[in-house]
């Protein structure tokens, strides 16, 4: 099982990497297109994942529609990506306007979770709940997606890989801390019935390593990104590794609480000894939108 893990995550490293320099260096004006093809796989395998998950206990729900609605709010979001390509499309101004189009985009995918229900409706009792999960899985593995695309757009080329990369590389360096502190240390379990693997040990590690991430990050990756010497003072460092990091914890923590609930030990199989791209991207769905507040608010630059 390890093995299998440690391949899996190389692959996903190597092309990861390989998407992020191509983005980086030939995007042209379309800025991050190259990782937006990624992100909207990603999005199409997670919604995936969580409805059948939900099928697991007979909760089915309008696959195709939510699919292609959660397709069309990362879209939405990612205007000022994909706008570029065509001649005199009117792009937003701002990240205001951007989540204001997202937000319409996504209350038009409610209304449409709810014409499905008037339209297949014969009794009562399971249509409030089919609307409900309809608008979890619009939120969770839609909505989610944006924070990722307004890091990546964030100001500048430069500065929106430089966004991008400090929060993948806080959350998953903290995941790794919290696995390697929690083999070695682990013994006060954190939440048994949800994951019994992870310990306040580990948790301590994970927030740990984070700190030392966020650091590195700021005094050698962003800089070397933007051009720029590094200006962000330790306490912002270290309060986004903490904040980026406990956030990613709790995501990896509430997909537990849906495959528990789902009676499922993983969201799928794709991945050879990791399981599913939910169970790679919980984290860093959670972590996305503190991480855009970080950058947004000038936390950290």
């Amino acid at each position: 099982m390890l093995r299998w893990r440690l391949i899996s995550a190389a692959v996903i490293v190597v092309v990861l990497a390989g998407l992020a320099y191509v983005d980086f260096f030939h995007s042209g004006a379309a800025t991050g297109v190259w990782l937006l093809a990624l992100g909207l796989l990603a999005c199409v395998m997670s919604t995936r994942e969580l409805l059948d998950m939900f099928a697991e206990r007979n909760l089915l729900l309008p696959r195709r529609l939510l699919i292609a609605s959660n397709v069309a709010i990362v879209l939405t979001a990612s205007i000022p990506v994909w706008g570029k390509l065509i001649p005199n499309f009117p792009l937003p101004r701002t990240d205001a306007e951007v989540l204001a189009l997202t937000m319409f985009a996504l209350a038009a995918a409610m209304l449409l979770a709810f014409v499905v229900e008037m339209w297949r409706f014969e009794q009562p009792g399971e249509a409030t709940a089919r609307v409900g999960l309809a608008a979890f899985t619009l939120l969770y593995a839609g909505l989610a997606f944006v924070f990722v695309v307004l890091l990546r757009t964030f100001q500048s080329n430069e500065v929106g890989m430089a966004a991008l990369l400090s929060m993948i590389v806080v959350v998953k360096m903290s995941d790794i801390g919290a696995y390697t502190f929690g083999r070695l240390f682990g013994r006060h379990k954190m939440a048994p019935k949800l994951s019994p693997g992870k310990t306040w040990e580990g948790a301590a590690g994970g927030l740990a390593t984070a700190c030392v991430a966020s650091w590195l990050v700021f005094e050698y990756l962003t800089p070397s990104l933007t051009g720029q010497a590094a200006e962000v003072p330790l306490l912002s460092r270290l309060c986004f590794g903490l904040l980026i990091a406990a956030a990613g914890m709790l995501g990896d923590l509430a997909e537990s609480l849906i495959k528990r609930d789902m009676h499922c030990k993983d969201s799928s199989r794709w991945l050879p000894g990791l399981g599913g791209v939910l169970d790679i991207l919980d984290s860093l769905l959670a972590a996305a939108p503190w991480a855009y507040l970080c950058w947004a608010t000038g936390l950290v630059r």
